[in-house]
């Protein structure tokens, strides 16, 4: 009975540092696998039907050619958030965009510049020329008739990054009172 018990535990010694090892070898890897792709700037998948998540075509052809330096600042918005994922892709449609996320505590000379509140989340769009400031709740509007919120974040995303970057802003007049 004795050698039965010395047995059993050499037996459970061993097998229980195994899995303790084994476990801590996946856990290495698990980590180890986290921080490569957390470092990589891998592309996006969509696989929603509409392509929510996504900058359109349209969007692409609009801002692929722009040769000037565009800044994106998000004031008050987390590294992880799906906007900051979203303004990204541009960074990947055109290397001259660049996306920064904006603390008050280290730039609060941004937050003064654009007149942001410590706060308040906005987005400013900067070009060597012009800059433009985004409310966060300029970037979704709500349909009451149907009950539905609209998205608009990559069309007011891209609209102010064409705004910062043309040469020269078209005026449009309006006559009045000659039919």
């Amino acid at each position: 009975m004795k050698k039965f018990f010395e047995v059993i535990k050499k037996k459970w010694i061993a097998d229980t540092t195994r899995l303790i090892l084994l476990v801590a070898i996946i856990i290495l890897v698990y980590i180890l696998i986290n921080v490569l792709v957390g470092q990589a700037n891998l592309p996006t998948f969509d696989f929603t039907e509409e392509k929510i998540y996504s900058v359109s075509d349209e969007s692409k052809e609009l801002i692929k050619d722009i040769d000037q330096e565009v800044t994106l600042y998000f004031f008050g918005a987390d590294e992880d958030t799906s906007i900051i994922d979203f303004a990204k892709q541009y960074t990947v449609i055109n290397p001259n965009i660049k996306v920064e996320v904006v603390n008050y505590e280290e730039r609060p000379d941004l937050y003064q510049k654009y007149n942001v509140s410590s706060a308040e989340q906005a987005i400013a769009v900067q070009s060597p020329e012009r800059d433009t400031v985004l409310s966060i709740y300029e970037l979704a509007t709500y349909d009451y008739t149907t009950g539905e919120t609209i998205d608009l974040k990559e069309e007011k995303i891209t609209n102010a990054i064409i705004e910062t970057t043309v040469a020269e802003k078209p005026k449009v007049y309006l006559l009045k009172g000659h039919e």
